[in-house]
């Protein structure tokens, strides 16, 4: 879902692992973990498939445009329960920091009668703790959503906060985790409560194919917060990543 962007490309070599991040990354966890473990004492929830293609074009020397989609394969991969589509503009600002935005759209069909169309205005922020990739990266994205759905008259206003670790293995090859918490700034009858609504976390690999295709496949964990009990979804992630 989040590919550091730097302002100069680089080659990955094997770096040596730093016990700081791993306090960092155990830090995380253990803040998240309140939600996790109410979490595992709900349903077991659903096996999916996401597969997430996503290219990026530089314009300028500081400007891209991304194009990306997430094709969410529910009810144990036998179907097409979610498409998401998010072109997106980023600005950077230094080689460690940028900012962006843009529009997503978002379908969805549970196959029972709850199916809905959403329109999202999108703005974010990221920032990178350097842009050496040689050595361990910490990656923060702050994202805010507009988010209009089709047939309702409430604008649903939503912050997104998504932390990145990517550590090198050798050559071009690094181990990735993030977790990415979803919180409601606004009640709306569509939406629900404000307050945290989802968490999202991914462990995988990034490995490049070529000079400017990569693959990262790893597993995804999916907590829905509903009242009382929590949905789990598990799922196997393929996202793919084109620089143009």
């Amino acid at each position: 879902m989040l590919e550091p962007l730097t302002g100069r490309r680089f080659r990955l070599r094997h770096g040596r692992f730093s016990w700081s991040w791993l306090v960092l990354l155990f830090g995380t966890v253990a803040g998240l973990a309140p939600e996790s473990a109410r979490a595992q004492q709900s349903e077991h929830g659903d096996s999916q498939v996401w597969i997430d293609p996503k290219v990026t074009v530089g314009l300028t020397d500081k400007l891209d445009f991304s194009a990306e989609a997430l094709l969410e394969l529910t009810d144990d991969a036998s179907r097409t329960g979610l498409l998401l589509i998010r072109p997106t503009l980023t600005y950077r600002l230094t080689n460690r920091f940028s900012i962006g935005g843009g529009y997503t759209y978002l379908a969805t069909d549970d196959h029972v009668g709850s199916d809905f169309h959403e329109h999202r205005i999108v703005e974010e922020a990221t920032v990178l703790t350097t842009d050496d990739f040689n050595k361990p990266v910490l990656t923060l994205r702050t994202r805010l959503e507009e988010r209009f759905r089709e047939g309702e008259r409430e604008m649903g206003l939503r912050v997104r906060g998504l932390a990145r670790v990517d550590v090198p293995i050798g050559g071009s090859r690094r181990l990735v985790g993030w977790s990415e918490v979803f919180v409601g700034l606004n009640s709306t009858v569509w939406s629900g409560q404000s307050g945290p609504g989802q968490l999202i976390s991914f462990a995988g690999v990034h490995l490049p194919l070529s000079g400017k295709l990569s693959v990262e496949p790893g597993y995804i964990n999916q907590t829905i917060f509903d009242p009382g009990r929590n949905r789990v979804r598990h799922a196997f992630a393929v996202f793919l990543n084109a620089k143009l």
